[in-house]
């Protein structure tokens, strides 16, 4: 049985032996790492999930790109339903009444009961001009729907555009 070599000779070249395909596999790993990191955000994407805000309530972006906004910052909870932990002035989500503290038990109709961050993001439209049907429980108040019209970032307030990252 023959042993593969360690180092490559030049007739090995060819083939496809452990080292050169290790150095290989390096290369494709720091061209994507480069695209991701300086290649992307130049042709316009923007680097919060889906053009919502990421975790902490403000997307980051490196030109202005237009996708809609609702402006509210949900908390996630494990076990339970999402609350509203915080909704930008002059947004949709302000506009339409959701306050800090709502319960969000549906959007679109879709339970949020125990739902991972990526779920609830995605059932939130960031197209603009869409109806978001939000069914929120408010302590000492029976459970009701919220419709909130999803705003153009282009079209926000100033404010608005720089809590998204945009100048």
């Amino acid at each position: 049985m023959k042993k593969k070599p360690t180092q490559c000779s030049t007739d090995d070249k060819a083939t496809n032996c452990q080292p050169c395909v290790m150095v290989r596999y390096f290369w494709v790993i720091l061209l994507a790492y480069a695209l991701i990191t300086w290649g992307l955000p130049q042709l316009g994407w923007s680097q919060s999930y889906a053009g919502k805000p990421l975790q902490g309530g403000v997307g980051v972006t490196t030109r202005m790109t237009d996708h809609g906004i609702v402006g509210v910052d949900l908390a996630i909870r494990p076990g339970n339903y999402p609350m509203v932990r915080g909704v930008f002035p002059l947004s949709p989500a302000a506009k339409a009444g959701l306050r800090v503290g709502d319960v969000v038990i549906s959007i679109n109709g879709g339970s949020t009961l125990n739902q991972p961050r990526p779920t609830v993001d995605a059932a939130i439209s960031d197209i603009p001009g869409d109806n978001i049907q939000f069914l929120i429980d408010r302590p000492g108040e029976q459970p009701r729907v919220v419709m909130v019209t999803v705003m153009s970032l282009l079209d926000a307030p100033a404010s608005l555009k720089q809590l998204y990252g945009q100048p």
